[in-house]
């Protein structure tokens, strides 16, 4: 793919021709308490409990990327145990 960004501004085009990996997290700790964040910003503001979710970079494995989104929307390092996953 060759492209040329005009604006003068940083390039949001892909680096190549990819997609996007959603992850979403179930964290449970020791007593049994599952972690739910609320949203500050977007569509979802204020529309109740959720749990933590985001996209997985690009080149980033699927276990690092629902840490990492974890640790970026709570604070708190949760461990990868299990990948569950469904298909359309």
């Amino acid at each position: 793919m060759m492209v040329r960004w005009l604006p003068e501004t940083k390039s949001t085009i892909p680096p190549n021709a990819s997609s996007y990996v959603g992850v979403g997290s179930f964290v449970v700790n020791d007593r049994d308490e599952v972690l739910v964040v609320k949203e500050k910003s977007g569509p979802a503001k204020g529309r109740g409990w959720k749990l933590p979710t985001g996209l997985v970079e690009q080149g980033e494995e699927v276990w690092i990327g629902a840490e990492r989104e974890v640790l970026e929307e709570t604070g708190v390092e949760a461990k990868f145990e299990v990948l569950l996953h469904r298909w359309r």
